[in-house]
Formats: C-alpha cells, structure tokens, sequence
C-alpha cells in the first residue's frame, strides 16, 4: 500500500498551481466585450439630465472638465434619492455589459444591507417584481471612495419586461458620482473562451488523477467507499448551474417544511461580496458545504495513520478549489465565506474523529 504522504503532496502542488492559474486568468482577462450600439439615453450626462426620471433629493450634472459627471446628494433625515432611466427590455440582447466609475463621500452606513450608495440594472416582470436572485448591482457603497471603475454583466431574463438603471442613495446621507456610464450588449472574447476551456481541461485531468491517487491508498480502508461517494457529491454540487441549485434547494425546501424544519434558500444579496470572510446566511448551500466537509473530514481522520498537517493542506486546498472552479459554472460565483464554512466542517469532522477514536482506544483496553 503506498504512503498516503506521498501521494498528498504532489496533489496539493498541482491543485496550488491550478488556483493560481485560475485566479489570475479570471481576474486579469475579461470574459465578454461591449459591441453594437450604446443602449441608453444619454449616458454620459451631456444634455444635462435628459432622459433620465428625477427622484426625490437633490440631483444635478456638473463638468469640472471634458466628462460630464452626475451628483446625487441625499440630506441627513432624508429617505432616498436617486436618478433613473427605464429600458424595454424586449428589444434588448440577452446579455448586456454595464460599465461606469464611481465616487462617494459621506455615505453613511444604514439599518440594513442595501441601505448605502448604489448603481444597479435591475430587470422586472410583467407583475413590477424585481429580479433580485441574479447579479444587478454595479456598484454598491458607503462612506469615502474614489474614483474606481466598475463592469457588470447582467443577463436579462426571459420574464422581464422593463430594465431600470438606478444611481442614488437608500436611506443613508451623503453624495454619489457617476462618470463613462455605458451600456451595452455583451459578446464573448475568443481568447477568454479558448483560455476558459484549455484550464477546464487541466482541471479534469487533475481531478481524475487525484480521485485515483486517493483511491488507490483509500480503497482497502473501511471509510473508502464514503470517501469517493463523498468527493463525488462535492464534484456535482460545485458543478451545477444556477439555476438547476436553486431548483434542487427549492425541493430540499419544501421537503424540510414536510418535516417542520424551516430551510433558507440562498439567494443574491444587496451588496455581495466575493471577499467577505463570513456568510451573510446559513442557507441550505452553506448547511451542505458544512455537511460535506464534515463527514469527508471525519472520513479522513478515522484512518489512525492519517497526519494532521498534510491532510489539513489538503482540505483547505480541495476546498478552495471548489470555489475556483466555480468561475467555470455558469451563475456560479467563488466565495470566501464559503471556504471558511468548509473548514468549520473540516474542524468539526477531525475533534468527531478524535472522539470516535478515543472512545474504541477505552473499549479495546
């Protein structure tokens, strides 16, 4: 049987340099460009406000120099103020590139999440109701912020009827500008499409490699069958779509009403951010990654030749990889939050292992 160290360190090397791969080729090469016609009326506030609807608080354009900015100021006891353009949607591409710079100062920080500065294209159906479980916001801020630029691909659903783009603040005081807003529809790069589809492939290929790797240490062991029965599950859970996770979790939903357990389906929430080290709710999604985390954990830790160390490594590896590979799904977006709630599972399955284990070392005595 081979020394189960020799067989994790190269996979955590390879599975390093694939993240690291991964992380650079999504964050510095675009996956869509804008083409065709700007989209909306006025964009880059050259005819002063034309085109767009005035909410309530104060509003106005100024040119300090060659580009036109918009400024949008909200007192201090003040609810909300905004500017809006409305689009039909039905004669709108499906996907849409929504580019702009921002700059706040003296945002306040609200009551509630969505209570900030915020530019954001929203799409409604027939019934005025917001789709608010897909990617809207371009930019969602408070305090003090520069100038920054921002793109946002927002994909119009079948159902929606009207777009509203949105530049304002929600109940909180302060000021928001907006400068190079540009609308437009979205065409996939060929460079990104090739370079997307080469690292799926490497990541296949690691994928196989490493399931044998493991297989072949782990299948004579009692946990081994779980242990692949486990990894699978992972593999199919990070690869769904979207919209096919939402349709699975709306089941798991309902079946938890059925047992009187009440269940939060995960959705896209104001202000979301990738980055953000815990997560906003403990939604199914979250219950399974601590699930699946705990009992391949768990699995892993009942082998008594298994070093702590290494298999750490590992876990965190496999568990920031399922993020990565979520560029690759589509819908799907990586998150922090989610690793950390894997490794809560790893740390829960390893202090259940060491118990199980203490408990057999007591009886066989």
């Amino acid at each position: 049987m081979p020394d189960p160290q020799r067989l994790i360190k190269p996979v955590n090397w390879v599975v390093l340099l694939l993240v690291a791969l991964t992380l650079l080729f999504f964050t510095s090469i675009s996956p869509v460009k804008p083409v065709g016609p700007e989209l909306l009326i006025n964009p880059l506030f050259e005819q002063g406000l034309e085109g767009w609807r005035l909410g309530s608080g104060k509003s106005e354009v100024s040119k300090p120099a060659a580009v036109a900015e918009l400024l949008v100021d909200n007192a201090p006891g003040s609810e909300s103020s905004s500017v809006i353009q409305k689009l039909d949607a039905q004669g709108l591409p499906k996907q849409l590139l929504l580019q702009g710079e921002v700059r706040t100062s003296g945002v306040g920080s609200g009551r509630r999440s969505w209570h900030e500065a915020r530019v954001e294209l929203i799409a409604y159906d027939s019934f005025g109701q917001g789709f608010y479980h897909i990617p809207y916001i371009l930019a969602g801020l408070i305090g003090d912020n520069e100038w920054r630029g921002y793109s946002l691909l927002v994909t119009v659903p079948e159902e929606a009827v009207e777009l509203r783009l949105e530049i304002g603040l929600y109940h909180v005081p302060g000021r928001i500008w907006v400068r190079g807003v540009a609308l437009h529809q979205a065409e996939p790069q060929t460079l990104f499409s090739a370079g997307k589809l080469l690292l799926a492939l490497l990541w296949l290929v690691a994928a196989l490699w490493t399931l044998r790797l493991l297989l072949q240490y782990y299948w004579s062991t009692p946990q081994g069958w779980m242990i692949a029965l486990l990894l699978l599950l992972i593999v199919a859970g990070i690869l769904q779509p979207q919209e096919v996770k939402q349709a699975i979790e709306v089941q798991i939903q309902q079946l938890g009403q059925w047992l009187g357990i009440h269940l939060e389906i995960s959705r896209y929430h104001h202000g979301f951010d990738p980055l953000a080290f815990w997560p906003v709710s403990w939604d199914i999604s979250k219950l399974g990654h601590l699930l699946g985390f705990f009992l391949l954990s768990a699995g892993l830790f009942l082998d008594s030749k298994t070093r702590l160390p290494s298999v750490l490594i590992g876990l965190l590896l496999l568990a920031v990889s399922t993020e990565v590979v979520q560029f690759f799904v589509p819908g799907r977006t990586p998150r922090l939050s989610d690793v950390v709630v894997d490794m809560l599972g790893v740390l829960a399955g390893w202090l259940s292992a060491r118990s199980i284990m203490a408990v057999q070392t007591r009886l066989t005595r």
